[in-house]
């Protein structure tokens, strides 16, 4: 299946030899065009929604019951309260400590699911402005099967960034349901709330499988050896200019390399990433080096080694730009 944006024609006066046009405003929705080489059977729910899994899941649940032991009592998460849920109440809202537990879960998956697919969107938007929608998605001869989960869960073949961008549609109209069902007033079942947290698990699935296809093809390195790189923050030469990455998205990295390759600048400077900045970087360039985990932020910072600080997005700490300006280092902050 390959899908097209909509298309808008709109022609306010066309004089010519087959007749004459005035006030012509055509809008065609998505063109959907089915290959004759079907991958396999299309099964009954495509792109399936909460209510066309709902059955699933509470069958899960029934067999493996969810089990709460709540961190706090209370609820503020709306004007009505604060309100103490303890020993049986109920809040204003008329909800109990048990679905407002699985209410907090079901948010924190879509916050989750959120993240990982915002980081793919990224991308893949970037991706269409450099390559267009007919850029192929191709992962070698060693990969018989794409990407597993979309097959299995949206029912289509993704072989080109068009098709990838269907697939980061479906996630988005899905999640913005399930986070509506957080606010007040929207859900009083704990087990409801637990199938919704289930559902965006599932779009996290295939939001996470879709942006590793979107950076494979951002790298374009499928199909060779991965690299053996330096690790650790004593593996950064203090005697070079030290840029420090922190983050998830990859393309501001990889447009940095490139401009320091073609700058020819390649033994005068270290780069040094945090995070899974660090790991994507090197699958793009051997001589980028992993400082740590994110959890080093501030230990590699405050050594006063790096000249530039370059953030992109998730797992950056907030205070990151105070601590940079306390060593007099560049920020630079991308996404």
């Amino acid at each position: 299946m390959v899908q097209r944006n909509a298309t808008r024609i709109k022609i306010d006066k066309l004089d010519s030899a087959f007749g004459n046009i005035s006030g012509l405003d055509l809008k065609i929705g998505d063109i959907v065009f089915e290959e004759e080489d079907v991958f396999e059977p299309q099964g009954p729910t495509p792109m399936p929604n909460l209510t066309e899994l709902r059955s699933w899941y509470l069958n899960l649940l029934n067999r493996y019951p969810p089990a709460y032991a709540p961190i706090c009592d209370m609820c503020c998460l709306c004007t009505y309260g604060k309100c103490n849920l303890a020993k049986g109440r109920r809040g204003a809202c008329g909800i109990d400590i048990k679905t407002q537990q699985a209410r907090i879960v079901e948010i924190a998956c879509c916050i989750g699911a959120s993240c990982h697919s915002s980081h793919g969107i990224h991308l893949l938007h970037w991706m269409l402005e450099k390559y267009g929608p007919d850029y192929p998605i191709n992962l070698g001869d060693d990969i018989a099967v794409e990407a597993p989960m979309v097959r299995l869960i949206c029912g289509i073949q993704i072989k080109t960034l068009g098709d990838l961008e269907t697939v980061f549609k479906f996630i988005e109209s899905q999640i913005i349901h399930l986070l509506s069902a957080g606010h007040t007033g929207q859900e009083g079942s704990f087990i409801d709330y637990e199938a919704k947290a289930l559902h965006a698990g599932v779009m996290d699935l295939i939001g996470l499988e879709g942006s590793d296809l979107a950076q494979l093809m951002l790298f374009k390195k499928q199909g060779q050896e991965t690299p053996l790189v330096e690790l650790g923050m004593g593996c950064m030469n203090p005697n070079k200019p030290n840029i420090l990455m922190i983050g998830h998205n990859a393309a501001p990295g990889i447009e940095m390399v490139d401009y320091i390759k073609e700058k020819g600048l390649n033994e005068k400077i270290d780069i040094g990433a945090i995070c899974c900045t660090a790991h994507d970087l090197t699958r793009y360039w051997d001589q980028v080096k992993i400082v740590g985990s994110m959890s080093r932020q501030l230990r590699f910072i405050r050594s006063g080694v790096p000249d530039v600080v370059m953030v992109d997005e998730q797992c950056v700490r907030t205070d990151i730009i105070w601590e940079a300006r306390k060593i007099k280092a560049a920020f630079i902050a991308t996404n």
